[in-house]
């Protein structure tokens, strides 16, 4: 099992791709703990110079934090591939078990990565050795503009979000043209089929920016 620092790191890491930043009540979703112990765990961070607090509430993975959260992501990246390619393992169930047997050293993970024939993506398409601290990569589907053409490339991994896109049949890489978006719902259309996304659930599927206007 994995150690408490740890599963803080990966949700700060994770909450934070669009803007480099997160709140403790993201993070208190990502994890489904209380927000108290979220203040609690986020003060032993600031002094283990994991992290930084910024103006207006926000937190940030120092680079002394990010270098920690990337080896952390990667060993944790390589893993879900092996269970994808070697056991293919149903995708919903990967990311939790990756994560909980993912306290694996360096060597192990080196040999993985020759082995895997050093895969760029995982499963979900994140890259497995994460970009810069100062170069996010994406943005949430939920905040593009309408009538616009995006491409899928990732999402949170959970079992709720890979059972939703699942069921609608979207897939990652899909082109998705945008008709609208509101605080309730995301309307697209993919494929020639037309979907109609759940605006928590849209927050969390990361797109490129426009490919055509």
């Amino acid at each position: 099992m994995r150690n408490s620092r740890d599963n803080y790191l990966k949700a700060i890491f994770e909450c934070s791709q669009i803007t480099g930043t997160t709140r403790n009540k993201a993070i208190s979703d990502e994890l489904h703990i209380a927000p108290g112990s979220v203040s609690e765990a986020i003060a032993n961070l600031v002094t283990a110079k994991l992290i930084t607090r910024h103006i207006y509430g926000t937190v940030a993975l120092t680079p002394y934090g990010f270098a920690t959260a990337t080896v952390l992501m990667r060993h944790y990246y390589l893993l879900e591939v092996w269970l994808d390619r070697m056991l293919h393992y149903p995708l919903p169930l990967i990311p939790e078990l990756a994560w909980n047997m993912g306290d694996i050293d360096e060597d192990f993970a080196a040999q993985l990565d020759i082995y895997l024939g050093h895969p760029e993506l995982n499963p979900f398409g994140h890259p497995i050795m994460p970009l810069k601290l100062e170069e996010p990569a994406f943005n949430r589907l939920i905040d593009v503009k309408a009538d616009s053409t995006f491409t899928i490339v990732s999402f949170v991994e959970s079992a709720t979000m890979l059972n939703y896109l699942d069921k609608l049949g979207i897939p990652l890489n899909a082109a998705l043209d945008v008709v609208q978006t509101t605080p309730l719902v995301c309307e697209a259309e993919a494929t020639g089929k037309q979907y109609i996304l759940d605006a928590t659930m849209a927050q969390d599927i990361f797109v490129h920016t426009p490919i055509c206007v």
